[in-house]
């Protein structure tokens, strides 16, 4: 437009035009992106009027996030991300999966633990807080229309509000949104009433949540919860393992329990899982702190071990696939992420030291919005293929509410360079990973379900471990585990394993790997 200007030789429209530049790159100059962890959005241009083109600094294909300040509160606001050079080579950003996909805001700050807390009514017309450390009627927020909260100003509050005024969060979706195959295009608009908004296309999971929510658990001395700080990450972030068993239980008596271990965000840019294993957490602490009869049950049969933000790292970059492949081999003396140490550690502890079980692990990733149901379980290792598909059909029943698909399979293999395939052949574990979508079109999840998909899954294992499946996959599991506790304690015992005969081994306990039956 303004080079057809200067070419018309018109100095009035060559003046007005530069005043109008001026002017639009002033504004945009107002609109900006807050540099945060975990979030990976730019923009590149204002294309027109309150449109912005944006584009992901991470080229991330499954994720994207990002907080703006300045943004227009009188006029709708549309954000337009191309996919083109997202991906890999082998798998690159396509559109077409996003399909249907209506992304979360807030006016709440993206890192605050408050902003992550929702709210539901209950039969007496209260809100009721989603806080697991509140108790009794500090749960409580009004009977209002909406609850009382200091995340969103009162005057936005119904904004946030479900259509049956029964469930409030701080988080609503963007429902305006549409895509363009053509140009491989994504395209969101809304009406903003605040210019300081977050975006992200599923609700984040901050490390600066994990932090305060760990800080709240070791400060509430819940019995059966241990809370384990395992190490440091490689930006020094604290790497938290929680174990949650039965009170009441002898050490003699955990170690005869059956175990499940939990974790999320194995890929730093999927944090569905990392809500599911928080709900899990979730139901089975209230259930400890409210003496609810249903958890005593569950906990006197089986201890939980969570990990609900597995590579903090790969999230501050939102990074796919950081960590997840770096459990194998690299020679003695080569460079190993601390966290990769740290975790092998800590099951080489549980397992070969203190000899308790470990009879499941499990591995929550999550999909793009129109690839798959809410959960799916789409990869299966071979060693355990026949347990995977025994244990999923003795899991089905349990997620009733929610949208699956266990029998489609993308990949059949080895996965033993994963944590869950480390384990495995380690110790004998189950490996099973699943895909977790809370943006499936047919049935999207707000944080409630999330944490009610977790509360699905510790009830689910539940009755795994009490089926005729579990039983069939018993010899294999204890099989495993016995010889290489034998191995592990013979080593410790004759005093063999040090740094120095290591080199012999896989990797020893002390730094992390061991596999005293490798080549």
């Amino acid at each position: 437009m303004l080079c057809s200007i200067i070419k018309g030789n018109s100095m009035e429209r060559y003046i007005y035009s530069l005043i109008l530049l001026s002017a639009s790159l002033l504004l945009f100059a107002n609109v900006k992106v807050i540099d945060t962890a975990g979030c990976n959005l730019a923009i590149v241009e204002e294309t027109d009027t309150n449109t912005y083109s944006l584009t992901s600094t991470s080229k991330a294909p499954n994720w994207f996030s990002g907080v703006f300040e300045g943004l227009d509160t009188i006029n709708p606001t549309t954000f337009s991300l191309c996919m083109d050079g997202t991906g890999t080579p082998e798998s690159p950003g396509d559109v077409r999966k996003w399909e249907g996909l209506w992304p979360v805001y807030t006016y709440g700050k993206y890192w605050d633990y408050s902003t992550y807390i929702y709210y539901t009514k209950n039969d007496d017309g209260y809100w009721v807080s989603s806080d697991p450390f509140l108790i009794g009627d500090a749960k409580l927020a009004g009977n209002g229309k909406t609850p009382i909260q200091n995340v969103i100003r009162a005057e936005f509050a119904e904004e946030f509000l479900s259509e049956d005024g029964k469930y409030w969060s701080a988080w609503a979706e963007l429902q305006d949104t549409h895509t363009n195959t053509g140009s491989n295009t994504f395209f969101m608009t809304h009406q903003f009433n605040s210019p300081n908004v977050s975006i992200a296309m599923k609700y984040p999971y901050c490390y600066a949540y994990e932090l305060e929510y760990m800080t709240k658990l070791e400060k509430a001395n819940i019995p059966g919860v241990i809370v384990h700080e395992i190490g440091k990450s490689e930006k020094d972030n604290e790497i938290y393992v929680v174990e949650i068993n039965d009170p009441k239980a002898t050490v003699e008596e955990l170690k005869e329990r059956r175990v499940v271990l939990i974790y999320a965000n194995e890929d730093g840019d999927e944090p569905d899982g990392c809500w599911v294993v928080n709900g899990a957490m979730n139901y089975l602490l209230k259930g400890i702190q409210g003496e609810d009869k249903e958890v005593k049950k569950i906990l006197s049969q089986v201890t939980f071990i969570f990990i609900p933000f597995f590579d903090s790292v790969g999230w501050v970059n939102s990074t796919y696939g950081a960590m997840a492949y770096d459990f194998k081999y690299k020679g003695y003396d080569e460079y190993h992420r601390p966290e990769i140490l740290a975790y092998t550690s800590f099951i080489n502890k549980w397992c070969g030291y203190n000899k308790k079980r470990l009879d499941v692990v499990v591995n929550l990733h999550n999909i793009e919005c129109n690839e798959g149901p809410n959960v799916m379980s789409p990869l299966l290792d071979t060693l355990k293929y026949n347990d995977i598909l025994s244990l999923n059909k003795s899991l089905a029943p349990a997620f009733n509410d929610f949208s699956i698909d266990f029998k489609t399979v993308w990949l059949e293999g080895y996965t033993d360079t994963r944590f869950m395939g480390w384990i495995s052949k380690m110790w004998g574990s189950i490996p099973v990973l699943y895909e977790i979508n809370s943006r499936y079109p047919e049935n999207r999840m707000n944080l409630a379900k999330l944490d009610n998909l977790g509360e699905a899954f510790v009830k689910g294992f539940y009755g795994y471990f009490a089926s005729d499946e579990y039983e069939k996959a018993l010899p294999s599991i204890d099989y495993t585990f016995s010889n290489q506790t034998k191995a592990v304690r013979g080593f410790i015992d004759n005093k063999i394993l040090t740094k120095d005969e290591g080199l012999a081994l896989y990797y020893n306990l002390e730094k992390g790997f061991y596999f005293p039956n490798s080549n």
